[in-house]
């Protein structure tokens, strides 16, 4: 890694060292019971927290018996590791420690060894360490991996202002993924993360939006907090009536210096603008999932002793244009009884309006779809662009119902609206 003039070098606060053992040559006992060689090895390496700051101190262990004369022990730097040295840890060099005459077997030496921080955000690096016998000593090289914990860490995440909620409609949607770094810090190289389309959403793919192939989005050398990258979710209109349906889209495998954030998945509703003239049931948990008909809602274990619960809402609308036949839920399970099921009834259809001088008083009490054109959320908050001639065809009717209104807890609402 080579510094750039505007990347500025400090004493690292935030650098972790970690030493991962290789391989060590140790003293063996040779036929006849003859003594074992003296010679040395690296040290397992203790438990360092991440944020070390200071000398990290590589120790390394006498092997063999009592030492006869001094035991000489080289140790260098190979330049094999993917940190720089003089950049992310002090220069090395070649370092000769000495263990004395008389030392036992499982005696330690430290070679010391400084890590510094930088602003660059690079992910794990390793410095490659060897030993070797310096002098008239014999015993085989042995080499560690030291690995530099880098604090300053890149998250990738979708946008808030990515699009939540659209019409559904023949139309692409620019959806957001986001570099977050810490201040002042930038890539060190390039971060990559993949955008995919796990299945999990309720829309199918190949009608109700094209099919989305996983996507790698490049964060390159350089990027810096809250650079954006843009994929395109492609929609595609049909006349089929479905309901309210979902897109799922998520982010996996990150790479470089890159991790994944928080808000690693984003879900798109679709908002049906069909009519159907069957009878359509939208169910929702409020602030949870959509819930078909037949399906089973968990409501989880409860402690009784507790007394009740706040209870499960579950709100529910006829979408189509004809009567719902909804029976009553069903509880199942070992302790069904201690639960209790209240049905409230939301609002009926608005009255209908009078036939003079307006014509349709059935096509008044018919629920018209709600002049949504998209939604979604920025730095200002939720936001909505509503159809302009569709608010002005409403402004002449004396009463009307809307359906799909938007709302974050009841999907498909309806919404009756009177003239006063």
């Amino acid at each position: 890694m080579v510094p750039g003039p505007t990347s500025p070098r400090r004493a690292a606060p935030g650098a972790a060292l970690l030493l991962a053992y290789l391989a060590a040559a140790c003293g063996g006992t040779g036929g006849g019971g003859a003594a074992a060689a003296p010679a040395a090895r690296f040290a397992p390496p203790p438990p360092l927290a991440e944020g070390l700051a200071g000398t990290v101190e590589v120790e390394l262990v006498l092997a063999g018996g009592a030492l006869e004369e001094e035991l000489a022990v080289t140790v260098r730097d190979t330049g094999a590791g993917t940190a720089t040295s003089g950049v992310d840890y002090d220069v090395l060099g070649l370092a000769t420690v000495v263990f004395p005459a008389g030392a036992r077997g499982g005696a330690r030496l430290p070679v010391p060894l400084r890590a510094l921080a930088d602003d660059l955000a690079e992910g794990p690096e390793d410095v490659v360490l060897e030993l070797s016998a310096a002098g008239d000593g014999d015993f085989p090289a042995a080499t560690a991996s030291l690995v530099l914990d880098d604090p300053d860490v890149a998250h990738v995440v979708f946008a808030p202002a990515a699009p939540a909620v659209a019409a559904e409609a023949d139309t692409t949607l620019a959806l957001g993924v986001r570099l977050l770094l810490p201040a002042g810090v930038q890539l060190e190289r390039d971060a990559t993360v993949v955008v995919e389309d796990p299945g999990e959403g309720s829309a199918a793919a190949g009608s109700d939006y094209a099919p989305f192939a996983p996507r790698t989005v490049v964060f390159p050398v350089g990027a810096l907090d809250g650079d954006q990258a843009v994929v395109d979710l492609e929609l595609r209109d049909d006349a089929e009536f479905e309901g309210d349906e979902t897109i799922v889209l998520e982010l996996s495998s990150p790479t470089g210096a890159a991790v994944l954030g928080a808000a690693s998945t984003h879900v798109v509703t679709i908002l049906e603008d069909d009519v159907s003239q069957e009878p359509f049931l939208s169910a929702a948990v409020e602030f949870g999932p959509a819930v078909g008909s037949g399906d089973t809602l968990d409501l989880g274990p409860r402690d009784a002793s507790a007394g009740p619960s706040g209870g499960v809402v579950l709100a529910a609308s006829n979408l189509g244009l004809d009567p719902l036949d909804l029976t009553a839920p069903t509880l199942t399970g070992p302790h069904a009884g201690e639960f209790v099921v209240e049905v409230q009834a939301g609002p009926g259809p608005a009255p209908a309006a009078s036939t003079a001088g307006t014509g349709d008083a059935a096509g008044e009490e018919r629920a018209l779809a709600f002049p949504l054109l998209a939604a979604g959320t920025d730095e200002r908050g939720a936001r909505a662009v509503l159809d302009a001639e569709a608010l002005a065809a409403l402004a002449g009717r004396d009463a009307v119902r809307l359906r799909d209104v938007p709302h974050p807890a009841l999907a498909g609402a309806t919404l009756a609206l009177r003239a006063v």
